[in-house]
């Protein structure tokens, strides 16, 4: 087979949207709990369709907790074709933007992701064992050369 294929459209939704380690969930994730430690959204263990919840984490909420909502409502949403997950991952660019220069590279990196026409993965090839080749010093009538004298000249 190749070494690479490419990913079909709903592979790469669920990479970027809907899956347990999607991307948009992951960033969303890591932006709720910068903005507010009570509001916090917490990811539910892999395997698991990946949606954003209340943590439960106490202390106080702060005047970023609409931020907070917005980003959890987008988020939320269950984009199902490529296009709709693109202009997903574009809004929530600017819902990041919006936050302040702490979130400009989250929004950069939704906007990479989001502007990407070809995805692919890499076929994972079985691993190949074979023996251990002896080197030989050409100089020295191709005699086999020790191991220290391999390690000396390292």
């Amino acid at each position: 087979p190749p070494p690479l294929s490419m990913l079909s459209e709903e592979e790469v939704v669920e990479h970027l949207w809907e899956g347990p380690n999607a991307i948009a969930q992951r960033l969303a994730q890591r932006a709720c709990s910068k903005l507010c430690s009570r509001c916090c959204c917490a990811v539910p263990p892999p395997g698991t369709r990946t949606k954003l919840t209340p943590s439960g984490s106490s202390g106080d909420h702060t005047d970023r907790c609409a931020d907070v909502k917005r980003i959890k409502a987008l988020v939320k949403s269950s984009p199902s074709t490529l296009l709709e997950t693109q202009e997903a991952m574009k809004k929530l660019s600017k819902h990041l933007r919006a936050l302040g220069p702490l979130f400009s590279a989250a929004a950069d990196l939704c906007l990479l992701y989001a502007n990407t026409d070809h995805w692919f993965s890499a076929y994972r090839y079985p691993a190949v064992a074979s023996p251990i080749v002896p080197l030989r010093d050409s100089e020295k009538g191709g005699a086999v050369m020790e191991e220290k004298a391999l390690l000396k000249n390292v």
